[in-house]
């Protein structure tokens, strides 16, 4: 619209005044300035425009008005402003948004005016919002309608601006499922209609709000306005029924005619809201048998909108749950809606749903055997025991349903035998099969006609029920015979000699051989017959088994030969003998060697030659032996001896006689380490015949010598720079052996330790640097250690280890370092010169560092008050303003200017004058001193900050967390004590980013964790700024002081440590040496040694040094023990007063005894007298020597000799087996005793030797008066037999001569206590048992063995001799005193390489076969733990988490060392398995935990002090014993409910219990805290310093924010459920974002009865999903009674009447039953009376009545 300015000038003149007087003009009437109009809303004195007139063109004394509301004028100057503020709109709009304005000039000496009028048009500015009409906006819509259905068109907006910002434009904010648009009614109108474009579904959601947003078209401003419009849906008839149980099950006894209805089904209409109402009717759908049927009613359950129908079993239906469908009877059911109760016409609105009934099963079947009751089989003999009876399948059943009334127990009731048969499985559950199993195939036996035909009767029955329902059945088994039978010989023998004359003539009785058969018929008939190559020099009657010479024998071709007779019988199994002919000769050939020439190697120290030398001849007639002797070459003790083998009286084995054996040094002149032997032999043919031979024996020699470090220990210093190939030690190892290339030939390794730092020259075993700067003695320590072994090259490898310790010392080759990369000083501007403006300092990790401070001139910068840089030094020299001695003090030279000079900058370097490597070394750092102007209000820092030293110290332990306060700073303003509360860090004055500041608080805490270890810097600082709100500073300067704690534990060089020791050292010879580090400092890094486990005490370690030597008077014995296993512990801090502050490492040690000749070996045969015959063959072994010697290796292996008593040659001694023979015969030889001295010596350097005498006695054949004697066994002799063997298994042979007869005809006997046990084949004489031989129950049985001739004639002296038998492994090991529950234990957590506890088992057999070793077979995957295979000593081999893992069950084993025989009295398997249930011990090594960052309480603004708000939420994985929580309020801080104050101080506000952490009020009340939160910091810390925080927000609740259930009944009744309801509710709701908070139980009140003895009050808070506080207003919609149908349930559960406000004035608390707030009038009435003696009561009354007209106000709302 344009503007239209009308302007009327009107020219008065006076009347009566003289033209002459001029004229009054305007030169500015203003119109021009409102040409195009004036803005709305300019403020009141804007100053518009100026008017302007003349008279004769003078302005002098002309006068302006104004005649407007609008509008002022000041009438001398014409200056037109605004006397208001004009509002378009509200301009009458008759007026066109225009106003008028007549403006006049007046010049008074001539009463002369002029005027104009002046038509102004207001423009519009866009200060309306839009406008929504008719306001509620309230539309619905049917969920039926379709979508792009207008559903609403009442939405209409307007705007009072004008133009474009009266255009609107109308969007809607949440309109997921709509659509929204506008129609324009008028210039400033616009109507806004809702379209549906996406379905809705009244059951998802029944309402929505939908925003609808009204903006305006300003460019500038624009305006805009929401409303909401709440669209209801409407619900439409979609929806199929529901059931009130989506799983509908009954359950009924089979075969149950007696009840007949079975439960309720219930189902409704599936729609809501007004279509809610349709009647629902039940069929039954698919019932298999058409059982059931439905009793149903169209009327729906009281208060509700289900329909019911009674599941009824029809009559005469019958459910056997055996006939077909099993434990489930299931069909569907359907619920469908009919239009209504009168017409019943079904809709299409129905849904199915699945019923399964439950079919109980009774005892109604008798089990059966399936096939039976009789069975019939046929099978073959002696099947095997535990065999199954093939052919018999026997089927059982049961046909009930369950395992209570179908399990049945099968057993044989009878048998013809007992116990020969078993049936399994003994327990079937419905049906199974089961097999007759062989228990005694002994019964099996076809040989035996008894047992050939067997009856056995089984028993079924039911295992569980009351009826013990049960059939039986018979078994008849038949046996058939099988050739199970093979032949046997006479004897039970394989084995025939017979002699034969080499002139005996073809056809000579040999002898028989016979075999027999026990199978029956054709299967028992047996044949023999020969095979082999030999077998025709015999013929044999097939029938009878006699064999006769079938050819000539030949003495000289052949001397003896064997044959093979084979027993067949009639089944083809076959058994064979050998037969053995020995072919007699007579003496008439000389005997000759087998070789000219013999050669064996013996080595050094030894008796035992490489290979045994036999030396063997032939004599194809002799029948005498050989006797050997050497002719020439022996040594002169005769240190080689021959003697005759013991398999051949022809040949003769050469042994050494000389104990100790050879030396390099005993071999002849010459002849290189050799002996030449020249042996004769010779028969005792007449003449005698004899022939020669030569032995060269050569000695070797053998790594019996080890290399030998001396010393053990070397050390060397060197320093940090050593260059690479530095020699720093040479070790030398000397070996004693001979040979030079392999034996005595050393070579140097290293072995352990700081290998990567060195290297050893294998040949000269020299020890140097491996790479130059190759040592940091402040990064690794001073101390490196490395173990090298010294190896000869013999076989076995022998070594020996040394070990070397090298101290490395400083060298000068490390920078050194400032302290601050930034330092600021600050000094006023009149200080005087010379004065210390402050200091630098730095270190050096160099010992012997020599540091020197100066500063880098071409460095120093200036800068003025206006930071602009300085370049000139005059007014003020900047550059020789200040002076820095070697020392890095800071002194002025000059009175300083600061209105030149404000700040100086200048580079200081250090630079250490000691430096080596490089040369220079420097480091630099920046220096700013600030000049300022005195100031009494410079910011002052608290103690121990002063102005002369502005700094302060604050030592810190290492380690602690992110977020620890190290210090809060405090500065103030001097002049008015003003805190500051606005500091900074200096930038760049944290050069490592390690702290955090609070501007506000001044609050320094950590940044990131600091170690002490890893830091070359120990100091850190930090310049702080504070400044005050007059925007003075001051600086500060903190130092944090890095301390060191012991958080390191020890650290061993090795991870093991290994060491051989010789048995024979003694103390104080030091064998080995552990070491170990710790990173810590001071007396946490200093380390005490100690050695724990079994045999400690044997060993000294040194505590300090670690050395390990023997401990004093202790003798070392390998023989006793030859290994130690032993953990070496390293303990820090050792003068701590507990070990809490202690830490430890513990590694393994092993030490390994080394065998040395100490023990003599010990002869072990039972006897050392002997009686022989003179008749005895020749080479017939007498006794045979045995002796064992503890020692290992050669100094173990024992050789035997003759030192005296055999003059004359009849004996001879095999010196490594120790048989003891005749060597020719005694015939004829006188008869008496001959004593030998027996030697046994072993092969150590030197040998022992252990002597004893043997006595021979020869007799006389003529004492036996030509009675039979007993030869074997010996008199008084035991004779071992295995235990266990076979009953039947032959043991010893018994044998005899008869002087005068062949002794073919004796017969063999035996007695003696354990003779029944025993049996003696009369014509063999071997001995075999009776019955079954169990050495643990009997171990030596004697005998008594005794022959008789053919002639009658019996032995003198029957031999008394014993049967030891020999232990096998039958016995497996057993737990003593174990059973079935696990064997508990404790272990502690965190520990690893000790032991737990130990374990034995015992096995009742003897040595070797009671060994035992031990091992975890489940239970340990995570490899926890380690059990010693040899002692049981379970350990714990690894740390264990008790949090990850608090127990473990372990199974212990333990076996046997070798495999358990079968056949003994074995004991249960389990009983060599213990359980072991590891229980993990706590200890303290976690702290503390908050379980959620911000914890949530509310507390009533009425409590009194000391009320429990809320326990801290605080847990840690230790056990409670452990935890040794202290809790401590940090901070409280309150936030109003207006945020008018935000974390402001709450100092005392609560208080937290110390140990307990329960948060209690600390304030009389918390009236005016309502609806504010309190935020608590509570800090959790531990015996440990570890912490924790927990931040807890008290919300302050108001009467508005407590609502409250009304539940009818009594208080202590409410009191006993509120929790379960509140509990129960929140979880209903917890989907809306919902929280209840319990807060009380009252007696529930009202104005019209007063308090209800039956009502009680359930108050409680609820909070939103960010932890708000909702009124009663807020939570409505979700909580009242009707809104949800599972709520209501709950109410009508908890009789809920209704939700109100909660009154804090209640006359029933839970912790104050009877309240006295309703009593204020009876203490009015005596207050009183008393009035003179009670003043102190009037406020207390006053109080009270208060608080009761609160109640009543309160009650009215109720």
């Amino acid at each position: 619209m344009k503007p239209l300015i009308s302007v009327a000038l009107l020219l008065v003149a006076a009347a009566g005044i003289p033209s002459c007087l001029g004229q009054l003009v305007w030169v500015n009437d203003c119109s021009a300035t409102f040409k195009l109009g004036l803005q709305e809303n300019v403020p009141v004195g804007t100053r518009l425009c100026t008017l302007a007139a003349t008279y004769n063109n003078n302005s002098a004394r002309v006068t302006y008005e104004a005649v407007s509301d609008n509008f002022n004028v000041n009438t001398t100057t014409g200056v037109l402003s605004m006397a208001r503020i004009i509002d378009r709109e509200t301009i009458d709009p008759a007026s066109r948004d225009t106003v008028l304005l007549t403006v006049r000039a007046r010049y008074n000496p001539a009463s002369l005016s002029i005027e104009a009028a002046i038509t102004i048009t207001i423009l519009d500015v866009n200060d309306n919002q839009p406008q929504f009409e008719g306001q509620p906006y309230s539309a619905s819509v049917s969920e039926a309608a379709p979508n792009g259905t207008v559903f609403y068109s009442g939405i209409v907006a307007t705007d009072s601006d004008a133009g474009t910002n009266a255009e609107l434009t109308l969007s809607c904010i949440n309109c997921a499922k709509f659509h929204l648009f506008q129609t324009r009614l008028a210039a400033n109108r616009y109507q806004g209609s809702l379209m549906l474009v996406e379905p809705v579904d009244y059951e998802q959601d029944t309402y929505y709000i939908v925003t609808v947003l009204a903006k305006d078209s300003s460019a500038t401003n624009p305006l805009n306005r929401t409303v909401n419009v709440i669209v209801t849906i409407g619900d439409a008839q979609d929806t199929p029924p529901v059931f009130r149980d989506r799983y509908i099950s009954f359950t009924i006894t089979e075969n149950n005619t007696v009840v007949s209805a079975l439960g309720y089904v219930e189902a409704r209409d599936g729609d809501g809201g007004d279509n809610l109402g349709r009647p629902v009717v039940l069929d039954i759908v698919n019932d298999p048998i058409g059982a059931f049927l439905f009793r149903a009613t169209l009327d729906p359950l009281l208060s509700s909108v289900y329909y019911r129908g009674e599941l009824v079993l029809k009559p005469g239906a019958v459910l056997d749950r055996e006939a077909w469908y099993g434990n489930f009877y299931s069909f569907n059911i359907s619920a469908t809606e009919i239009y209504s109760k009168s017409n019943t016409t079904k809709t299409d609105a129905v849904r199915q749903n699945a019923v399964e009934i439950i079919v109980i099963d009774i005892n109604d079947n008798i089990p059966a055997f399936v096939d039976g009751p009789i069975f019939n089989v046929t099978t073959p003999e002696n099947l095997a025991n535990l065999s199954v009876i093939g052919g018999l399948d026997i089927l059982v059943r049961d046909a009930d349903g369950t395992s209570r009334y179908n399990t049945m127990n099968v057993s044989v009731q009878s048998s013809t035998y007992a116990n020969v048969f078993a049936i399994t499985p003994s327990t079937v559950v419905g049906q199974g099969t089961c097999n007759l199993l062989v228990m005694d195939s002994t019964k099996l036996d076809y040989e035996v006609p008894a047992y050939r035909e067997h009856e056995v009767v089984l028993l079924l029955q039911e295992a569980g029920t009351t009826e013990k329902f049960s059939s039986s059945a018979t078994i008849y088994i038949r046996l058939t015979d099988i050739n199970d039978n093979a032949p046997t010989f006479g004897g039970n023998s394989s084995f025939f000699q017979f002699s034969v004359l080499e002139i005996r003539p073809v056809g000579w009785l040999v002898g028989h051989v016979r075999a027999t058969d026990r199978d029956s018929g054709l299967l028992g008939e047996v044949t023999h017959s020969l095979s082999g190559s030999n077998a025709d020099k015999l013929s044999i009657n097939a029938t009878t088994g006699q064999l006769n010479l079938a050819k000539p024998l030949n003495y000289d071709i052949e001397k003896e030969f064997s044959v093979t007779v084979v027993a067949t019988d009639g089944g083809g199994l076959s058994s064979a003998a050998v037969v053995y002919i020995n072919v007699q000769d007579y003496n008439d050939k000389a005997p000759y060697f087998s070789q000219d020439r013999y050669t064996a190697t013996i080595n050094e120290q030894s008796t035992i030659l490489i290979p045994p030398l036999v030396l063997k001849t032939n004599d194809t007639d002799t029948t005498v032996p050989i006797k050997f002797s050497i002719i020439s070459g022996n040594t002169p003790d005769n240190g080689f001896r021959i003697v005759n083998q013991n398999s051949s009286l022809l040949n003769g084995e050469l042994i050494i006689t000389r104990s100790g054996g050879f030396n390099f040094t005993d071999t002849p002149s010459g002849t290189f380490g050799r002996f030449i032997l020249h042996v004769l032999a010779q028969d005792e043919g007449d003449p005698p015949l004899n022939a020669t031979t030569i032995v060269e024996i050569s000695l070797r020699d053998i790594n019996n010598n080890p290399p030998i470090f001396n010393p053990k220990n070397y050390s060397a210093v060197i320093k940090e720079t050593t260059a690479e190939g530095t020699i720093i030690a040479t070790l030398t190892a000397t070996d004693a052996d001979i040979d030079a290339e392999t034996n005595k030939r050393i070579t140097y390794q290293l072995q352990s330790g700081s290998v990567e730092k060195f290297t050893i020259n294998s040949l000269t075993g020299e020890l140097s640097v491996a790479r130059t700067n190759n040592f940091d003695i402040n990064r690794e320590g001073s101390l490196f250690y490395v173990q090298v072994v010294a190896r000869d090259n013999g076989a076995p490898t022998q070594s020996d280890v040394a070990s070397v310790y090298v101290t490395v010392l400083d060298a000068n080759n490390k920078n050194p370092f400032f302290f601050q990369p930034l330092y600021i000083f600050q000094i006023v501007e009149d200080t005087p010169i010379g004065s210390l403006v402050g200091f630098v300092n730095a270190s050096d990790q160099d010992s012997n560092a020599r540091l020197e401070f100066t500063v880098n001139p071409t460095s120093i910068t200036a800068m003025n008050p206006f930071s602009i840089p300085v370049t000139s030094r005059a007014p003020f020299d900047y550059l020789a303003a200040f002076q820095m001695n070697s020392s890095g003090f800071i002194t002025t030279q000059l009175v300083m200017n600061r209105d030149a000079v404000a700040q100086v900058q200048m580079v200081a370097v250090v630079r250490d004058l000691n430096a080596e490597l490089p040369p220079i070394q420097t480091a630099t750092s920046t220096v700013v001193i600030q000049i300022t102007q005195r100031s009494s209000r410079s910011p002052v820092f608290s103690a121990p900050w002063s102005v002369s030293s502005p700094q302060i110290l604050v030592p810190m332990p290492e380690g602690l967390p992110v977020g620890t306060t190290i210090i809060t700073l405090v500065a103030s303003d001097p002049s008015t004590n003003e805190k500051v509360t606005n500091f900074r860090v200096i930038p760049g004055s944290d050069s490592e980013s390690a702290f955090t500041l609070d501007s506000r608080t001044g609050t320094l805490t950590l940044n990131k964790v600091l170690d002490y270890e890893n830091r070359i810097n120990k100091r850190l600082s930090v310049i702080v700024e504070a400044r005050t709100s007059a925007n003075t500073t001051a600086l500060c300067t903190v130092y944090v002081i890095i301390e060191d704690i012991n958080d390191n534990p020890p650290v061993f060089l090795s991870s093991s440590y290994a060491f051989l020791v010789s048995e024979d050292t003694r103390y104080p010879q030091e064998f080995g040496l552990v070491v170990a580090t710790d990173a810590d400092s001071g007396d946490y890094g200093t380390l005490r040694y100690s050695l724990r486990g079994t045999g400690s005490e044997l060993f000294f370690l040194d505590p300090v040094f670690g050395t390990i030597r023997p401990a004093p008077g202790v003798t070392l014995d390998r023989e006793a023990k030859s290994q130690f296993d032993f953990l070496v512990r390293a303990t820090d801090n050792p003068t701590a007063s507990t070990a809490a502050t202690q830490r430890y490492t513990d590694v393994p040690l092993t030490v390994t005894l080394t065998d040395v000749n100490d023990n003599a070996p010990t002869f072990t045969n039972p006897t050392f007298e002997v009686s022989i015959f003179e008749n005895i063959p020749a080479g017939s072994v007498i006794i045979t020597l045995t002796a064992s010697d503890p020692d290992s290796g050669v100094n173990g292996i024992v050789g035997f000799a003759i030192r005296s008593g055999n003059e004359l040659g009849y004996f001879g001694l095999n010196p490594t087996t120790g048989a003891l023979r005749v060597s020719t015969s005694l015939l004829g030889k006188p008869s008496r005793s001959y004593v030998l001295s027996v030697t046994a010596t072993d092969g150590g350097t030197p040998p022992q030797s252990t002597e004893h005498r043997l006595t021979v006695t020869v007799r006389s054949v003529s004492e036996t008066r030509g009675n039979p004697v007993v030869t074997y066994p010996i008199e008084g002799r035991s004779y071992a037999t295995v235990e266990e063997a076979p009953i039947g298994t032959p043991i010893l042979q018994v044998t005899a001569r008869d002087p005068d007869s062949s002794g073919e005809n004796m017969t063999f006997l035996l007695g003696g206590t354990d003779a029944s046990k025993f049996a003696i084949n009369a014509s063999t004489g071997w001995i075999s048992s009776r019955v079954r031989l169990d050495r643990e129950a009997q171990a030596t049985y004697q005998l008594v063995a005794f022959v008789r001739d053919g002639s009658g004639l019996e032995t003198l002296a029957p031999v008394l001799f014993a049967i030891s038998l020999t232990d096998i492994n039958d016995n497996p090991p057993v737990f003593a005193g174990c059973n079935l529950q696990p064997v508990p234990v404790v272990v502690p957590e965190n520990v690893y390489n000790r032991e737990i506890n130990t374990f034995t088992a015992c096995d009742p057999d003897i040595s070797p076969n009671n060994g035992l070793t031990y091992r975890i077979t489940c239970g340990n995957e995570a490899g926890y733990f380690a059990v010693g295979r040899d002692t049981g000593v379970l350990s714990v081999v690894k740390p264990i988490d008790r949090e990850a893992r608090s127990q473990y069950l372990l199974c212990l084993m333990a076996n046997s060392t070798l495999p358990v025989v079968p056949p003994g009295s074995a004991s249960p398997a389990n009983q060599s398995q213990l359980m072991v249930l590891v229980n993990v011990q706590d200890e303290d090594d976690n702290g503390p935990t908050a379980e959620s960052a911000v914890q949530i309480a509310y507390l009533a603004s009425d409590v009194i002090y000391n009320t429990q708000v809320t326990t801290l939420a605080v847990t840690d994985p230790d056990l409670p014993s452990n935890w040794n929580h202290v809790y401590s309020v940090q901070r409280s801080v309150f936030t109003s409910a207006d945020r008018s104050k935000v974390n402001s101080p709450a100092d005392g506000a609560f208080r937290v219990d110390s140990s307990a952490g329960v948060l209690r009020s600390g304030f009389l009340n918390y009236a005016s805290y309502i609806g504010g939160t309190f935020d608590v910091d509570v800090l959790v810390s531990d015996s440990r310093s570890r912490t924790a925080r927990v931040n807890v927000r008290v919300n302050i609740l108001g009467e508005e924010n407590r609502l409250r259930y009304v539940v009818s009944m009594t208080p202590v009744q409410a009191l006993g459920v509120a929790q379960q309801l509140i509990d129960n509710v929140t979880a209903m709701v917890r989907s809306s974002g919902l929280t209840l908070t319990f807060q009380r139980v009252s007696l529930h009140a009202t104005t019209a009865s007063g308090a209800e003895q039956n009502t009680a009050d359930v108050c409680f808070a609820v909070a939103g999903s960010e932890s708000q506080i909702l009124t009663l207003r807020q939570a409505k919609a979700t909580l009242d009674k009707g809104v949800s149908s599972s709520l209501d349930s709950l109410y009508s559960e908890f009789k809920v009447q209704s939700i109100g406000y909660c009154n804090s004035y209640s006359l029933f608390k839970t912790y104050n039953y009877l309240g006295i707030e309703g009593y204020w009038w009876l203490f009015t009435a005596m207050s009183a009376i008393i009035i003179p003696f009670a003043l102190g009561l009037v406020g207390f009354m006053m109080v009270l009545y208060n608080k009761y007209e609160t109640m009543c106000t309160a009650l009215q709302y109720q």
